[in-house]
């Protein structure tokens, strides 16, 4: 991890879609530019044992921005 990022070691439980839980190890801020919007991005960090995906994205995320998944060829 970049030293610079701090992590912030509140926990808090996710819940999925599936309504399984995992609780957080604590968090992290990053500020990244797409498409020329300057976006703020909150990381959960969870124990990698609780994923099957290097990242998920959050519902509160998909709900203002339109995203297009696809299959890599």
């Amino acid at each position: 991890m970049n030293p610079k990022i701090k992590l912030w070691r509140e926990s808090t439980v996710l819940t999925g879609l599936g309504q399984g839980q995992v609780k957080t190890l604590g968090s992290f801020r990053h500020v990244a530019e797409i498409d020329g919007h300057v976006c703020r991005l909150d990381f959960q960090v969870v124990p990698s044992a609780a994923l099957k995906f290097e990242a998920i994205i959050g519902s509160a995320f998909l709900a203002h921005a339109p995203v297009l998944f696809m299959k890599k060829r």
